[in-house]
C-alpha cells in the first residue's frame, strides 16, 4: 500500500535540496552557459558558418536556467503548509 504523500516538506529539506540544485546543477548549467557565450562570441567574431548555432544553444542553456529557477521555486512551495 502506498503512504500517502505529506502534506509539506520541513523547511530544512527544502533548503538543503535548492542549496544542492544551486551548489550542483546550477554551478555546472552556468559554466557551460559562460563556455557556450564565449563560443558563440568566437564565432561571430570569425563570421564562422556555426555561430548562429552556437547561439541556438546558448539560448538552449538560458531557457533550462529560467526552467531550474522556477524548479526551485516550485521546491520552495513543497515547505508550505496545505489548507
Amino acid at each position: 500500500m502506498k503512504s500517502p504523500m505529506p502534506a509539506s516538506i520541513s523547511p530544512e529539506a527544502v533548503r538543503i535540496l535548492r542549496q544542492s540544485i544551486h551548489d550542483g546543477l546550477g554551478q555546472q548549467l552556468f559554466a557551460i552557459q559562460l563556455m557556450a557565450k564565449l563560443l558563440a562570441d568566437d564565432l561571430h567574431a570569425r563570421q564562422a558558418p556555426e555561430a548562429e548555432a552556437a547561439t541556438r544553444l546558448l539560448e538552449a542553456l538560458s531557457e533550462e536556467a529560467r526552467l531550474l529557477g522556477e524548479f526551485r521555486k516550485q521546491i520552495t512551495a513543497l515547505a508550505l503548509p496545505v489548507e
